[in-house]
This record gives C-alpha cells, sequence and structure tokens, in this order.
C-alpha cells in the first residue's frame, strides 16, 4: 500500500513531505478500528462504503468551511 502512495506523490497527486507509512496507518487503523467495532455495534453504512469514507476524510480533510459574515 505504501507503493501506492509513492507512485501518486511521484505523479504529483499527492504532497511530497507526507510520508507513504505513516498514510497507511491513516488508512488503515480506522478500518481496522470499524471492522473491530462492528461486530459489537451496528454501524450507519456497510462495510463496503468504509474504504471510500475513509479515504475521502484522509485525502480530503474534514476542514469546515466557515461562512463569511
Amino acid at each position: 500500500m505504501e507503493r501506492l502512495f509513492e507512485r501518486a506523490q511521484a505523479r504529483g497527486e499527492l504532497r511530497q513531505d507526507l510520508d507513504a507509512t505513516f498514510m497507511v496507518g491513516l488508512i488503515l487503523g480506522p478500518l481496522l478500528y470499524y471492522l473491530l467495532v462492528s461486530m459489537e455495534m451496528p454501524m450507519p453504512y456497510t462495510l463496503d462504503e468504509l474504504p471510500e469514507l475513509i479515504f475521502d476524510a484522509v485525502l480530503h480533510g474534514v476542514e469546515g468551511h466557515l461562512k463569511e459574515e
């Protein structure tokens, strides 16, 4: 999986200063957590939807946009 991030960096799709090993942990950590937790309690999404949700949050961020008043 690290190689995927390294290739994306080489193509300019990801920042060069990101550590590929760290990025793998950002993706796999939540995935493993939800796989374990979903055995004990229901989730509002399927496990098939989970990878896309995680990638979207990691790659596009979770920061909101403040409304100008």
